[in-house]
C-alpha cells in the first residue's frame, strides 16, 4: 500500500492593508517548498476576505515571479476547514495535514486565522493563537516585557472613545509623559501602515486621526536617537537559534512600508551588521529567547529593537515577518547558513512538532 503523502495547504492574501506583502512573501515558500514531501494546496484569501482555491499549475509556473496574484474567478468556498477538506479530498484524521500561514496583518497574524487552525485541531506554521494575538498588540507585548524588566520605546496609549471624549486630557497625558518627536501607530498593525512621526501638536493630531483608521487603540511612542536593529528568531522553547543583528538605515523618518516592501527603496540593510563584540550577541540572543519566551512565541518571528547607548529597547515581535526578496528575517538566516529550502523544511517541521504534543 503507498504511503499517504503529506498535504500543504498554504494560504496567502487576506482582507487586510498588508495583502500586498502575503502576494510578495508566499514567492518564497512556493520558490523554495520542496515538492516531492508534499501535496500542495493553496488558498488565497482575497480583499473581500473571501477564500477562494487557487490553480496550483499556475502557481508554480509563476513562483519565479516577484508577485502571487489572486485569481479571483476562481472557486469561492465558506470559512470552514471541513469545507475545504472535502472540496480538496483531504483526510484530515490521518494527521498528514500542515496549514503553511503567510497572511500578513490583520486576520492572518492576530489570532483569527490560527482560531480556526486550532478549532479543526491541525498543524500550522508560526506562533501560535495566543501568541500572534498578543504581539499583534504592541501595547500588550510592551506591557508584558516590562514585566520581565526588558527595556521598551516610552509610550503612552488610548482607546479612540478617550480621544474623541477627551481629547484634550489625551493631549496633555502624551506631552508630559514623551516629548517631541514622536511617532504615532495603530497598536494592532504591521509593516509600518497607519504609522507617522509627530514634531509637534498639529502633526500629533493628524496622525492619530490616521492611525485610528486602523485600529481602535492608538500607541504613542518616543522617537529613538539610536540604531534600528532587528534579529530573526527560529525554533520553540525547548530549542532554537536567534541570528543577526541586521541594521537598518533608513533613507527618511523611520522604516516605511514601501521601504520595506518596494524594490525601489534606498534604504540600506546592513545583514550581520559589525561593530558588536560575542559577547554582546550573545546577551542579545539571550534577550530575545527571554522576550521570545513571555510572548509564547515559537516557529517564527522577528524581533525589532532600538540600540541607544549601548542598551536594546524593544520596539516590537512581527510573529509573520515578510518573506520577500529583500525582507530581513529570511535573508538572516540564509547568511547564517540556513538555506531557504531547509528554512521552510523547518517552519513546517516545527507546526508539525507543536501539533504533535498539544
Amino acid at each position: 500500500m503507498s504511503q499517504i503523502k503529506h498535504h500543504l495547504i498554504v494560504f496567502y492574501g487576506g482582507k487586510s492593508s498588508e495583502h500586498e506583502v502575503s502576494c510578495r512573501s508566499v514567492q518564497y515558500v512556493f520558490s523554495h517548498l520542496d515538492l516531492t514531501e508534499f501535496e500542495l494546496h493553496v488558498v488565497a484569501i482575497d480583499k473581500a476576505g473571501i477564500w477562494r482555491i487557487q490553480q496550483n499549475e499556475q502557481i508554480l509556473k509563476n513562483k519565479s515571479e516577484q508577485f502571487a496574484s489572486v485569481d479571483t474567478n476562481r472557486q469561492a468556498i465558506a470559512t470552514d476547514l471541513n469545507i475545504l477538506f472535502d472540496v480538496l479530498g483531504i483526510d484530515s484524521s490521518t494527521n498528514k495535514v500542515t496549514c503553511f500561514n503567510m497572511i500578513h496583518g490583520g486576520q492572518g497574524e492576530d489570532g483569527k486565522l490560527q482560531g480556526i487552525f486550532e478549532y479543526h485541531d491541525v498543524a500550522y506554521t508560526g506562533p501560535d493563537l495566543l501568541s500572534t494575538a498578543i504581539c499583534m498588540d504592541k501595547v500588550m507585548t510592551k506591557q508584558l516585557c516590562e514585566s520581565i524588566d526588558v527595556a521598551v520605546v516610552p509610550y503612552v496609549y488610548f482607546h479612540r472613545l478617550n480621544w474623541k471624549d477627551q481629547k484634550l486630557d489625551c493631549l496633555k497625558q502624551i506631552e508630559e509623559t514623551i516629548s517631541y518627536p514622536v511617532f504615532v501607530k495603530p497598536s494592532c498593525s504591521g509593516s509600518a501602515v497607519g504609522v507617522s512621526k509627530a514634531k509637534n501638536q498639529k502633526e500629533l493630531i493628524e496622525a492619530v486621526e490616521l492611525a485610528y483608521q486602523y485600529d481602535k487603540h492608538v500607541l504613542v511612542e518616543q522617537a529613538m536617537a539610536g540604531r534600528e536593529i532587528e534579529f530573526s528568531f527560529l525554533g520553540n522553547q525547548n530549542s532554537s537559534v536567534v541570528v543577526g543583528p541586521a541594521e537598518i538605515l533608513s533613507d527618511g523618518d523611520f522604516y516605511t512600508y514601501d521601504q520595506k516592501y518596494s524594490q525601489a527603496s534606498t534604504t540600506e540593510v546592513i545583514m550581520n551588521a559589525s561593530g558588536f563584540s560575542d559577547e554582546w550577541r550573545n546577551q542579545a540572543y539571550d534577550k530575545v529567547k527571554k522576550i521570545a519566551a513571555v510572548l509564547r512565541v515559537d516557529g517564527i518571528s522577528r524581533f525589532d529593537f532600538f540600540l541607544v547607548k549601548d542598551k536594546l529597547y524593544l520596539n516590537e515581535v512581527n510573529t509573520i515577518p515578510g518573506f520577500t526578496s529583500i525582507s530581513v528575517y529570511p535573508k538572516l538566516l540564509e547568511e547564517s547558513g540556513i538555506s531557504a529550502q531547509e528554512l521552510i523544511h523547518q517552519i513546517i517541521e516545527l507546526a508539525q512538532t507543536r501539533h504533535q504534543i498539544r
